[in-house]
């Protein structure tokens, strides 16, 4: 069985991909803010999905979901990552608070 992870599957192209992969015999750890945003990979593919709970943004959680990941794998490879998660922020640059756009860089760029 070939493992991925995919990061941010709670909507769009990452519960799209998720589906994808897991309906096609792979092991897909998908990472989601919260539990609730899931629900209907779980049932629908069972333990050919795993949720990982993190925010991209925070380091502690990456780290900790980096671990949940290698626990689970126990010593095979993750074949695949796909780094998906992401936010848009609208309007010119210059109208855009600046804590808006460094939340946007800390998700797009550094996450």
């Amino acid at each position: 069985m070939k493992h991925i992870l995919i990061t941010g599957v709670s909507t769009g192209i990452g519960r799209h991909a998720a589906d994808h992969f897991a309906s096609n015999g792979w092991k897909v750890f998908g990472s989601v803010r919260s539990l609730d945003d899931v629900a209907g990979l779980v049932t629908q593919h069972g333990s050919r999905f795993v949720p990982v709970v993190m925010d991209v943004t925070q380091p502690d959680q990456v780290d900790q979901a980096a671990r949940q990941v290698a626990g689970i794998l126990a010593g095979s490879k993750l074949d695949v990552l796909v780094n998906n998660a992401g936010i848009a922020t609208f309007g010119p640059l210059i109208h855009v608070p600046l804590e808006v756009f460094d939340y946007q860089l800390r998700v797009n760029v550094h996450g």
